[in-house]
């Protein structure tokens, strides 16, 4: 079923790429044809995971003195993913997609300067089709009171942060009991 909804979300992608695209140029100025491909390569890494998230998260069986021993994926929950403005759409399906593949849910802090590209994917229900499971959250910093507040809720399983800053920093203030399994840093 997750698949099913990762692929229609690819086709809604491409049927609506110019007023995407027009959205991503409209906030930030990147070149329309920069933008289209932007949207093109959203639509693909959703394809991707439909594709191959079942057997990237099949239970791996390992060797050791045990009769049986396996690696399980499951979910973890809520992922908080804080994105920046330069590829606003893609920095958010290459953490959604297989977030979601995974059966997890995200609340996306989008960067300041690109609302539209938040609310288009919350709005459009892009990431849930039939559900809100990505919910955008739409504040003036990156590191505003309420992404830090989100973070110490205990419905918030792990945080990406788009890469090593003044965020991150922030977010590994939060205590590690509430941050429980991973930040990944990209």
């Amino acid at each position: 079923k997750r698949a099913d909804l990762m692929q229609r979300v690819a086709e809604q992608l491409l049927n609506a790429k110019e007023e995407y695209a027009q959205t991503i140029v409209m906030e930030m100025g990147k070149p329309i044809r920069e933008a289209r491909a932007e949207i093109e390569k959203c639509s693909w890494v959703c394809r991707y995971y439909a594709g191959e998230a079942e057997k990237q998260l099949s239970p791996e069986n390992i060797k050791s003195d045990a009769r049986t021993s396996y690696v399980r994926f499951d979910p973890l929950g809520t992922i908080l993913g804080i994105m920046p403005w330069n590829f606003p759409f893609w920095q958010v399906f290459r953490f959604a997609a297989p977030t979601l593949m995974a059966g997890n849910a995200g609340i996306l802090k989008h960067a300041s300067n690109v609302p539209g590209c938040a609310l288009a994917i919350e709005n459009a229900r892009l990431l849930g089709a039939t559900q809100r499971a990505v919910q955008a959250l739409n504040r003036r910093s990156i590191a505003s009171p309420i992404t830090i507040a989100v973070t110490k809720l205990e419905i918030v399983r792990a945080e990406k942060p788009c890469r090593i800053t003044d965020v991150a920093s922030s977010m590994m203030s939060v205590p590690r009991s509430v941050r429980q399994s991973s930040v990944q840093i990209t």
